[in-house]
């Protein structure tokens, strides 16, 4: 049995002309389809923005669109209008950051998807989500939200942070740490040797490689979430959801105990991988101390010469 509509469709297709929906549907009618798909992308963002989104999201409304209605045509009217209606809502936030990043990055042009329900079974979805809120394809350099698990409250935060990692240039570090001569030469290395046999010069192959993969991973985080706190640093009234109460008190800092702060709340939360290469040997021991190096020099205060 379906969910209730909570949208009224009805009259959207009649302010369209487009009750009855003739078959087969004539050429001049995708413009008129687009307007109606514009229109109930609206109502759906403005009920998403007054919390009256139903609990199971747009997979509730699969019973309000019939034929031309429901096609990706509707997906993508969705996916401009929660992007649009989104940048607006963090342009009110900080307004002068907000013209710098649209004038250096086109955070207009950011690809971006709304999904819930059936949608996540998309494998880039699913590859990028997991069980996340939202997240960033590095690849496809594209936004997925989970529109079921970001709670309106927290929806401006996680925004932002995910524009964090949009504008955050790593495609220098992945394609390094990507590289197949470089994976191999690792391997060999790791293969030969202990953690104690490394020459000085394999040590820093390995320890350049390393870091090239921490700048993909946490000190990827550390980058984007000190921007994140830094586009807030003005919103001085903002309120926090449950998710991102933990920024506030970040608010307060001075910039350098800020970065400091939030560099150990990552390092203590993000767990070096343990599978592959990184599961024994040699590439595991020498990541570890890398990192003890890396947290001994932030959190001294020291944050010059960091590699990006």
């Amino acid at each position: 049995m379906g969910h209730a509509c909570p949208i009224d469709v009805n009259t959207t297709l009649k302010d369209f002309g487009l009750s009855p929906i003739p078959q087969p549907l004539p050429i001049w009618w995708s413009p008129v389809v687009w307007k109606a798909h514009e229109n109930l992308a609206n109502q759906i963002w403005n009920l998403y923005n007054k919390g009256e989104l139903p609990a199971q999201g747009m997979d509730s409304l699969k019973d309000c669109f019939v034929e031309p209605i429901s096609d990706v045509r509707l997906s993508q009217a969705i996916n401009d209008r929660f992007l649009q209606g989104s940048l607006s809502e963090i342009k009110k936030i900080n307004p002068k950051k907000f013209d710098v990043l649209s004038q250096k990055y086109r955070i207009e042009n950011m690809a971006f998807r709304v999904l819930d329900g059936a949608g996540l079974d998309h494998k880039e979805a699913k590859a990028v989500l997991s069980d996340l809120p939202a997240g960033f394809n590095i690849e496809t350099r594209t936004l997925f939200f989970n529109i079921s698990n970001v709670s309106r409250s927290e929806w401006n935060v996680i925004f932002i942070h995910e524009m964090g990692h949009f504008i955050d240039p790593i495609e220098d570090h992945i394609e390094a740490f990507n590289n197949p001569k470089t994976v191999h030469q690792i391997d060999l290395i790791s293969a030969n040797n202990t953690i104690e046999s490394l020459s000085v010069d394999d040590g820093r192959i390995i320890d350049e490689w390393l870091m090239h993969g921490l700048n993909i991973g946490l000190l990827a985080e550390w980058r984007v979430w000190n921007f994140t706190v830094d586009y807030l640093s003005n919103a001085t009234n903002y309120t926090f959801g449950p998710r991102s109460k933990w920024l506030q008190p970040l608010l307060k800092m001075n910039i350098l105990d800020r970065k400091m702060k939030i560099f150990a709340i990552l390092d203590n939360n993000i767990p070096d991988p343990t599978t592959e290469r990184f599961s024994d040997g040699v590439i595991p021991k020498r990541l570890k101390q890398i990192r003890i190096k890396l947290r001994n020099k932030i959190l001294s205060g020291d944050l010059q010469n960091l590699q990006r």
